[in-house]
């Protein structure tokens, strides 16, 4: 009874992290995605999914059906996720317990409970959560020893789950028949008939799931970045010029080979004894490594946080095998998650961690708007989607395509400046750090012939400017103080 309470008391811990300021930062441009699609009709969700995103439609139903009792405002689209992050660390304690007793499983069930990446990805409105609980019960089934009538089903079920909520899925199930064919050679046909099955339930979706392709919708910034995916590992992201949750980090540097190496070394450790968790882990993020090799792929460190929990059994593990007493064992656990403090003040204290303000830009625009102005957007087609969470409609607005997205095709010339000039006697533009200079160096001339800049605010990542017919500068502001 005593590891139930210590289990009761970290999921408890996991679910107050994940809930806590789950509605301070604005919604980022993927969240804001999630609320725009589940707005749409249940015939028309497929549909807009196959044409306008790359993922499959089973965390967007869940969400759907939620949002119609909970709404799709900051905390409610966010609820799920925090829900699904908590709902990962008895599971994490159950695989743990099988594969290496209860004190070993209590210890990776608290690394996933305070893990800093683990709880971003419990307050970010996307399926990675999801994802990840579904890929611990699929290997906690796969590891009972005795399996009842309703085992079958329940795992072919979830391996089905997994595929229709993120196609990182497909590459736990081929984790899951490397282990079989390695461990329990006796049981491989079984598994391949259930796998078969599961892929036959994934063929409603086929169709789709090839227009996403032919479509390849996104796009990456940085090559496949390994060592962001060791930082984020180990302690959250973001130190020593790592990449963190959402921004990839500075070039390599050997002060970063030096934070993630202690870690990764543990891991490896770990890896002896812990086969099946070590080719969840590596399967997946080997194999992504590798894509962009051979095909254009947008590749983002935070997926991984769904393997996140195999990573804490290996590092549980490997601190077993270099400190076989507890009291030492105890120590160097307590170190690991002290190594993610750092980053958990940062992301709980500092407004300022977490980029993109779009609730204060669409305020401030709301507050000084007047019913004539044009709003520009710098970005692609779906560039406004973020902003208009908050402020409502943007419908008449205009979107940029920055010429670094466009192969260097301009899309927007002086003669039009005129012409908006004499309907529109004020502009605002509104970019994302991403372009903000290169865009705005090229688009202030062109407006110039017919505007002035009035004012320009940075809201975290997101600009707005002001510009106006005649007049002269009237200041230049961030966040409310002058720049």
């Amino acid at each position: 009874m005593r590891r139930y309470a210590g289990l009761a008391v970290i999921v408890a811990v996991a679910l107050g992290l994940r809930a806590a300021l789950l509605g301070r930062n604005s919604v980022w441009f993927d969240e804001a995605f999630v609320a725009y699609a589940v707005h749409k009709g249940w015939r028309d969700l497929l549909d807009f999914l196959a044409t306008h995103d790359n993922h499959p439609p089973l965390y967007y139903a869940l969400i759907k059906a939620w949002a119609g009792l909970a709404g799709t405002g900051e905390v409610a689209l966010r609820t799920p996720s925090a829900v699904f992050g908590a709902g990962c660390v008895p599971l994490t304690y159950a695989i743990m317990r099988r594969l290496s007793g209860d004190v070993p499983a209590l210890a990776a069930a608290l690394l996933v409970a305070v893990s800093p990446f683990e709880v971003m990805a419990g307050q970010d409105a996307r399926m990675y959560t999801l994802l990840q609980l579904l890929v611990l019960a699929a290997t906690l089934l796969l590891i009972l020893p005795d399996r009842p009538w309703w085992w079958r089903p329940a795992y072919i079920g979830t391996m089905a789950a997994m595929v229709y909520t993120h196609y990182l899925g497909f590459l736990v199930i081929g984790a899951h028949g490397v282990w079989t064919a390695w461990r329990d050679r006796r049981r491989l046909g079984e598994w391949m008939t259930d796998a078969g099955v599961a892929g036959i339930l994934f063929i409603p979706w086929i169709s789709f799931f090839f227009d996403q392709i032919a479509r390849h919708h996104g796009w990456g910034w940085a090559p496949h970045p390994l060592l962001d995916v060791g930082g984020l590992f180990a302690f959250g992201g973001s130190l020593f010029g790592l990449g963190s949750f959402l921004f990839p980090g500075s070039p390599l540097s050997a002060v970063q080979v030096a934070a993630v190496l202690p870690f990764v070394v543990l891991a490896i450790l770990g890896a002896r004894g812990m086969l099946l968790p070590a080719l969840v882990l590596a399967v997946p993020i080997a194999t992504m490594a590798l894509l962009p090799l051979v095909l254009p792929a947008s590749i983002y460190p935070r997926w991984y946080s769904f393997v996140f929990p195999f990573y804490a059994m290996l590092i549980i593990n490997g601190i077993l095998r270099i400190a076989p007493r507890q009291a030492m064992a105890a120590v160097l656990v307590a170190a690991v998650i002290a190594c993610g403090l750092p980053v958990m003040e940062r992301y709980y204290l500092e407004p300022s961690y977490r980029l993109w303000d779009y609730r204060g830009a669409a305020a401030y625009v709301r507050a000084e708007s007047h019913p004539s102005d044009l709003i520009i957007f710098i970005g692609d087609e779906y560039a406004p989607i973020p902003f208009d969470y908050y402020y409502g409609s943007t419908d008449g607005s205009l979107t940029l395509m920055p010429t670094e997205s466009t192969h260097g095709r301009a899309n927007f010339f002086a003669y039009r400046v005129a012409e908006m000039a004499k309907q529109h006697p004020r502009l605002w533009v509104i970019s994302l750090i991403v372009w903000r200079k290169p865009t705005t160096l090229r688009l202030v001339p062109l407006l110039s012939s017919s505007y002035h800049e009035t004012s320009a605010r940075t809201f975290s990542g997101v600009d707005v400017y002001l510009f106006e017919v005649g007049g002269g500068v009237r200041g230049q502001t961030e966040g409310g103080r002058a720049r």
